[in-house]
């Protein structure tokens, strides 16, 4: 494993599995990222660390692989996602002294309730079963993995307090936030012209959460009556964007450099109450020094530190879509320090779950 320039931490060894895929539309997804910042705090820490990345979420495709693998020489096991329930339950008897600890992208049962709630109130029927299914498998892993795991690492403290310490027993959950890994985090440039756009970003494959957040941007921007200076945009597949776009909505469809693109802008508007926190979306808009305006509701399940990087809307009242987009012309806090500060929350979480 290469070395990174940080000091060397001590443990025997890790075997780390998640599910990935080549597509550039699964690096751009949430977990995707998310899985990604792992990968380079293990080899910026010089963790000894192997792999397995599964092609799909697949419980018997790990279990058939774990089965061929010499799981002896590991201490810990980092398994992301919380359905593979036989998996786990094969590692716990076949290997008592593994320490087995599960990382929570987020509370997956009332999460996929909310999809299937979605799916439903849009007359998508078949779809929404197919989200209540996900939602029961996926609740029946979660309560698997609260028993038999050692840790539970979950991603905001809302569901650290209000999920995951009310289904396993509280010494096993620990706050491990998403942070952006120090090759991710580019230097401010003060260079960069803004100018006075809101963009809805949309998910890189169809999402129920996304669609209604830009149904309410569409009615939020089709009601204002402000400034006639400010560009308002929506990303993504053109697809899986409503149909009914104000005139003032720019369709821009899929974006090459996000990043670039959002250094050009003011905010993002992800107005939706539906989901849990949009963790990926709100941490690099702020990198790029953008606002996220959301929800008043959406705003409990953001993690403490990345708030100050939020303005809260009331969806449906123009008065206050206007008064966030004259909030957001004012420079966004430091996101270094925050970011840092989401770091040392992992890496604490990390030394106590993986004894680094």
């Amino acid at each position: 494993m290469m070395k990174g320039e940080s000091k060397s931490i001590s443990m025997e060894r890790l075997l780390h599995i998640y599910p990935g895929s080549p597509s550039p539309r699964h690096a751009q997804s949430g977990g995707g990222k998310g899985i990604k910042i792992f990968n380079s705090f293990f080899e910026d820490n010089s963790v000894p660390v192997d792999s397995i990345m599964l092609q799909t979420k697949s419980d018997w495709e790990l279990l058939k692989i774990l089965r061929k693998e010499g799981i002896e020489k590991y201490s810990h096991v980092l398994i992301h996602y919380p359905m593979f329930i036989f998996s786990v339950l094969y590692l716990k008897v076949k290997y008592p002294n593994l320490i087995i600890v599960v990382r929570s992208h987020n509370a997956e049962f009332p999460h996929w309730l909310h999809h299937a709630y979605l799916e439903c109130k849009a007359h998508n029927f078949k779809r929404s079963l197919k989200c209540l299914f996900v939602s029961m498998r996926n609740g029946l892993g979660e309560l698997v993995m609260a028993r038999c795991a050692h840790f539970i690492l979950s991603i905001t403290e809302w569901e650290t307090t209000n999920y995951w310490m009310k289904i396993a027993h509280p010494d096993k959950v620990l706050y491990t936030p998403y942070f952006l890994s120090d090759g991710l985090v580019v230097k401010e440039d003060f260079k960069t012209v803004k100018v006075k756009r809101c963009v809805c970003l949309m998910a890189p494959s169809h999402s129920s959460f996304m669609y209604n957040a830009a149904e309410n941007f569409i009615a939020s921007v089709t009601d204002y009556t402000g400034c006639d200076d400010w560009v308002f945009c929506i990303t993504g597949d053109k697809k899986n964007v409503p149909h009914s776009l104000s005139p003032n909505i720019q369709k821009v469809g899929f974006v090459d450099d996000v990043e670039k693109f959002l250094k050009c802008s003011v905010a993002i508007a992800i107005l939706t109450e539906y989901g849990f926190g949009f963790k990926t979306k709100i941490l690099e808009a702020a990198r790029a020094g953008c606002w996220s305006l959301v929800p008043a509701k959406t705003m409990q399940f953001i993690p403490e530190a990345v708030k100050c990087f939020c303005i809260s809307v009331d969806i449906g009242c123009k008065k206050s879509f206007d008064a966030a987009l004259s909030q957001s012309l004012s420079s966004t806090p430091s996101f270094v320090s925050v970011n840092d500060h989401l770091k040392n929350c992992v890496k604490k979480s990390l030394v106590n779950s993986l004894g680094l």
